[in-house]
């Protein structure tokens, strides 16, 4: 996948303008069939495969295994991924990434599971304090250093975006965590829900970036381009 860069938070010194490179986009029947073939033509001899517990034993990423056995295509499947990252699960996935000595990943799954694998591709890339690419003023905001290894993205919902960017959403756990159990019901077994179950922490820093894209906008309105946009 290529990367973007963009600063969100609206201090001093930060972008003002949201870059996104995209990424070449795969449709229709038996799209995952082709995994296989792609990830040989990338140059992929051993890749780790993301996805999560629910979905491991499941028909996706049986499609994806069989087409990269066939093309002799090494995997490893990292399936610890967890719903809604925080930044121990992304640490966690980024020890594997590391250990595991790969040329390429092939991420199957939600949002959750391909962020997952995104940062763990960087982690095991660039190492760097965990912070170190966390946007300012929160981290570092640290650019990128170089190139990481292509990410086959193979998503199974609808709707979060995940595949079409660089960006990865995770929830801060030094901020949240002291709040997160007091206030949270348990439903199937997770404790990360707030306001009796309707919201997860994650939520808010995807309100936060739809602020911000809004503010762009009508800060930048009377420009060629985006004049339209503002009306």
């Amino acid at each position: 996948m290529r990367c973007c860069h963009a600063d969100f938070a609206l201090v001093e010194g930060s972008d003002r303008g949201l870059t996104v490179g995209m990424p070449t986009f795969t449709f229709g029947p038996g799209a995952l069939a082709e995994a296989g073939d792609n990830a040989r033509d990338l140059g992929m001899t051993r890749v780790g495969l993301f996805t999560d517990t629910r979905l491991v034993s499941g028909e996706h990423v049986a499609k994806v295994r069989a087409s990269l056995a066939a093309a002799g295509v090494d995997v490893a499947v990292y399936d610890a991924v967890k719903i809604e990252p925080d930044d121990a699960s992304f640490q966690d996935a980024a020890r594997f990434a590391a250990g595991g000595r790969f040329d390429g990943y092939v991420s199957v799954g939600g949002g959750s599971v391909m962020d997952t694998c995104k940062v763990a591709n960087l982690y095991a890339e660039h190492p760097a304090d965990f912070m170190a690419y966390v946007n300012a003023p929160i981290g570092e905001g640290r650019r990128v250093p170089g190139a990481v290894r292509p990410h086959i993205a193979c998503p199974t919902t609808s709707g979060t975006g995940s595949e079409t960017t660089g960006i990865a959403i995770f929830t801060l756990l030094l901020t949240v965590l002291p709040f997160t159990n007091a206030l949270s019901p348990e439903i199937n077994g997770s404790r990360r829900f707030l306001l009796g179950g309707s919201l997860q922490p994650s939520e808010f820093g995807k309100l936060a970036l739809v602020i911000w894209t809004a503010m762009l906008i009508v800060k930048k309105g009377g420009e060629p381009g985006l004049r339209r946009l503002s009306k």
